[in-house]
């Protein structure tokens, strides 16, 4: 019988979580799945216990790479689906236990061509949930409220239909290694003639030192590109749509430039060679052209105009705030082990 769901797993190096992220899809209340594993040429064990997990169900599909990245493992993954809806997880991650029940009831009922759930941000001392408020619309309605955020969707917190991947040909960016999953989802927005939008916790998003959200060097400034190829494709396929245009160009756009850079300064990155790189990139002329933008968030102005007026000393108060809060937090775990 063909699988209803197939469920895109990319790994690397996952062995520490492995089981526990596949254990999450394998006991689903509903078993109309197939789980494609995509071992991105690991150097650990992950690639032996996909196959382990192949062996013992057969609803388990493991495809071994040489590393590629992300991007070219999720790709490989859609490739090979046979469902008609596809659901991604990375290896780290956990599905809630009736997510895709939930998917194929909701699909059965609406006319959709996407649906969006909730999600958990899963740290080692607390979880943080994004909430979102039900509703069906197109899905490029749906498109300025996810860029503000004020719509959440993650890697396993949503679900599209292969038709649409593959009919508008939506792939992940194997040039991007920060934004890539932004940029796919804004697409299948793009492209959804109807998306809905459920309150309903779909996955849990584990945050830990090995995660990429985690990981901060120059390459973080892929987001921005990723940004601007997603506004162009917008624009392409309904320039009628000013209000996404502003919100990408007053807001998104620039932010995605400061906060990497917010981000550098954080973790002792050489504020010389971050202004060398924005200077070079010409991300400097992006950042300048909104310190004094009405449009723009206060918040974003705030954090250019510190940075361009006072690079040096901004640079230390990032950096030092960075190392308190890191602290802060590493002696409230010695106080809880010891209470």
């Amino acid at each position: 019988m063909k699988p209803l769901v197939s469920v895109i797993v990319p790994i690397y190096n996952l062995e520490l979580y492995l089981h526990k992220s596949i254990n999450s899809v394998l006991h689903q209340m509903n078993p109309n799945f197939e789980l494609i594993l995509i071992n991105d040429g690991s150097t650990d064990t992950s690639g032996s216990l996909c196959d382990e997990y192949a062996e013992k169900d057969k609803r388990i599909r493991v495809k071994q790479m040489k590393n590629n990245g992300v991007s070219s493992a999720r790709n490989a993954g859609i490739e090979m689906a046979r469902g008609e809806w596809l659901l991604f997880l990375d290896g780290d991650d956990v599905l809630e236990l009736d997510t895709i029940q939930y998917i194929l009831q909701a699909a059965e009922q609406n006319e959709i061509d996407m649906l969006a759930g909730g999600f958990k941000y899963v740290y080692s001392s607390k979880v943080v949930c994004a909430d979102n408020s039900a509703c069906i619309d197109k899905g490029v309605n749906l498109i300025h409220d996810y860029g503000s955020w004020n719509l959440k969707i993650c890697i396993g917190s949503f679900a599209i239909k292969k038709e649409i991947v593959d009919r508008y040909n939506i792939f992940f960016h194997t040039g991007t290694k920060y934004g890539e999953d932004v940029e796919f989802i804004t697409n299948c927005l793009l492209n959804s003639r109807m998306a809905m939008v459920t309150p309903k916790y779909f996955s849990n998003y584990v945050v830990h030192n090995d995660s990429a959200i985690a990981k901060v060097n120059f390459r973080r400034y892929d987001c921005y590109e990723a940004r601007k190829r997603t506004l162009q494709a917008i624009l392409d396929k309904f320039p009628e749509h000013t209000d996404i245009e502003c919100l990408y160009k007053d807001y998104l756009l620039p932010e995605a430039i400061i906060e990497t850079t917010h981000l550098l300064c954080r973790s002792g990155v050489s504020v010389f060679n971050i202004k060398k790189f924005l200077k070079e990139n010409k991300y400097d002329y992006v950042i300048h052209s909104v310190k004094d933008n009405q449009n723009t968030p206060l918040h974003i102005k705030k954090k250019i105009n510190k940075f361009i007026n006072n690079p040096m000393i901004t640079w230390l108060e990032w950096y030092w705030m960075s190392r308190y809060y890191q602290a802060r937090e590493y002696l409230g775990l010695i106080k809880r082990r010891v209470l």
